[in-house]
C-alpha cells in the first residue's frame, strides 16, 4: 500500500506540475508571442514579398501606404511616381517619433539604398500624424523592397514591389 500512495502521490505531483506549466505559457501577452509577419525581399522575386503593404487612395488623390511601426508609432508613404527600377520615385513621408527621419531601402539580395535625396517639408495638405519629409530614392533592380524609417526610438517599415 506504500508504494501506491507514493505512485498516486507522484501522480498528482508531476500532472499539477504540467498544468502550471501549460498556465504560464497560455498566461503570455499576444505581444509576446505574436509576431506580424514581414515580407522577406529574396532575389528579384516579387513573390516572395509576401505580403506587400497595401497601397489605397489618400484624400488628395495618390496612393498611399501605411507602415508596419513599433508601439504607437505612425508612419505613412504617400508615392508620387510608379515604382520602377532605375527611375527616381519621390515618396513624401510622415512619420512619429522625435529627430530627423532616417531611411532606408532594402531590397533583393540584401542590397541597401539611401535616399538621393532627402527635404523635411513644413506644410502640406495630406493629413497624416507626425512630421513631413519628401525624399527621393532610384531602386536599382526590380523585386520587394523594405523602406525601414526610424525617428529616435520610434521605427516601422513598408514593403513595396518595384517593377
Amino acid at each position: 500500500m506504500r508504494l501506491h500512495r507514493h505512485s498516486h502521490s507522484l501522480f498528482w505531483f508531476v500532472s499539477c506540475l504540467w498544468l502550471v506549466v501549460l498556465l504560464a505559457a497560455c498566461s503570455l501577452s499576444p505581444a509576446q508571442t505574436t509576431k506580424q509577419p514581414k515580407p522577406t525581399p529574396k532575389g528579384g522575386n516579387v513573390s516572395q514579398c509576401q505580403p506587400p503593404s497595401p497601397i489605397t487612395t489618400s484624400a488628395i488623390g495618390l496612393p498611399e501606404v501605411r507602415g508596419t511601426a513599433n508601439g504607437q508609432t505612425s508612419l505613412w508613404a504617400l508615392l508620387f511616381s510608379p515604382l520602377v527600377a532605375h527611375q527616381q520615385v519621390k515618396i513624401v513621408w510622415r512619420m512619429t517619433g522625435d529627430g530627423n527621419l532616417q531611411i532606408v531601402a532594402r531590397g533583393p539580395n540584401g542590397r541597401s539604398v539611401k535616399p538621393d535625396w532627402i527635404t523635411p517639408h513644413n506644410s502640406s495638405n495630406w493629413n497624416r500624424p507626425g512630421y513631413e519629409w519628401g525624399t527621393g530614392f532610384t531602386l536599382p533592380t526590380p523585386g520587394c523592397w523594405d523602406f525601414h524609417a526610424t525617428r529616435g526610438t520610434a521605427f516601422g517599415d513598408i514593403w513595396l514591389i518595384v517593377r
